[in-house]
């Protein structure tokens, strides 16, 4: 009778243990998924994001932008990284659709943004301080069929 007793206390013990892994495996799998509908980042940062990601990447060199302009689709997510290569800071800034923002020296900033219409927008590099353009270039911004408006 005391060898009876012993298991049944046993198999409880076990059956009690099983019920608790189980149930901790449900909270983990509810908190992957929620970690995977959370995820924000780079398109390059996890998979799964938005393939239609425009990137672009923009360089300041000798107080002046390296490129005349960029093209980007309209209502088409863009994340913008612009890498500065002089000892000073800058701003950078982008009519209507990019506020003035500090670019500082010898580093990079990512700006995200969407256009939402089909134009062209003039980009401005400005003093850290504002005041007058170092330097502009063009933002075409075309439709998704690949025409400008």
């Amino acid at each position: 009778m005391r060898f009876t007793l012993v298991m049944a206390r046993c198999l409880v013990l076990v059956l009690g243990a099983s019920l608790m892994l189980v149930a901790c495996q449900d909270d983990n799998d509810e908190v992957a998924q929620e970690t995977d509908r959370d995820v924000i980042g780079s398109p390059t940062s996890a998979p799964g994001l938005e393939q239609d990601i425009e990137e672009i990447s923009i360089e300041i060199e000798d107080g002046a932008l390296t490129s005349d302009g960029i093209e980007v689709t309209q209502e088409r997510p863009t994340v913008m990284t612009i890498t500065n290569h002089d000892d000073v800071a800058y701003q950078f800034q982008i009519e209507s659709l990019v506020s003035a923002t500090l670019v500082p020296a010898s580093d990079s900033v990512t700006i995200e943004f969407t256009t939402p219409v089909s134009e062209e927008y003039s980009a401005s590099l400005l003093p850290e301080s504002g005041g007058e353009s170092l330097d502009t270039m063009t933002v075409q911004v075309t439709d998704p069929t690949g025409a400008p408006d």
